[in-house]
């Protein structure tokens, strides 16, 4: 019996390994984490002439201070391997910017960007959160959450150009209306489970199971 736990336990393991291989797997790209940490404590201008990547551990721009880049018409990559967090300003008007982590964003603050693409576990817009893009925007998570009174705009969309949301499957969430976007699209793309999920729920069904017929063989 106690070879068979840890057998099972053994597959539990592997489970969740794979489970979060997986969830990292289905990020465009994703941080090595050779830039520590990233959580500045005044305004700064990051440097875009020996990097157009940075591959932090965990980002936090905190309120009232302002991230900028020192040039424009490029596409640039912040990438995280915990939450990231953006309280204050974020500005990268003239980028296409990619944020992604396998953690969770949270966008109470502002977001400025040509294109904007958020890829996380789940993004979170609170009600003071402003994201503001020429171009286009991209969610992409499992779970999406957006607080009515939260901002989104992109700027460049024509004027009759009804806001769509579009569409987050199973798992996200979303205000029932719109009225949160000005013009243009909102693409948020729902990730499906990976295959590693439901080999983890059939672990826990057998763990299940096992402690069922241990319980039998004991009363017997």
């Amino acid at each position: 019996m106690q070879r068979k736990h840890l057998i099972f336990f053994l597959v539990l393991f592997s489970c969740l390994q794979t489970t979060s291989n997986a969830l990292a797997a289905s990020l465009s790209v994703t941080s090595n984490g050779s830039d520590g940490v990233f959580a500045p404590t005044t305004s700064l201008t990051l440097s875009l002439d020996q990097q157009s990547t940075f591959n932090f551990t965990d980002i936090q721009i905190g309120q009232g201070l302002s991230v900028n880049f020192n040039q424009g018409g490029l596409s640039v990559g912040l990438l995280g391997l915990n939450d990231i967090v953006i309280d204050g300003t974020l500005d990268a008007s003239l980028l296409d910017l990619t944020v992604t982590t396998p953690g969770r964003i949270f966008v109470n603050g502002n977001i400025g960007a040509n294109t904007l693409l958020l890829e996380a576990n789940e993004i979170w817009l609170s009600s003071t959160g402003i994201i503001t893009t020429q171009t286009g925007t991209t969610l992409s998570a499992p779970s999406v959450n957006i607080d009515p009174a939260g901002s989104l705009t992109v700027q460049n969309a024509s004027p009759t150009l009804s806001p769509v949301l579009t569409p987050i499957g199973s798992g996200g969430t979303s205000t029932s209306s719109n009225q949160q976007l000005s013009q243009g699209v909102l693409i948020v793309n729902a990730v499906p489970i990976p295959a590693a999920a439901w080999l983890f729920g059939s672990a826990l069904l057998a763990l299940g199971s096992i402690a069922g017929r241990r319980r039998s063989t004991c009363h017997s």
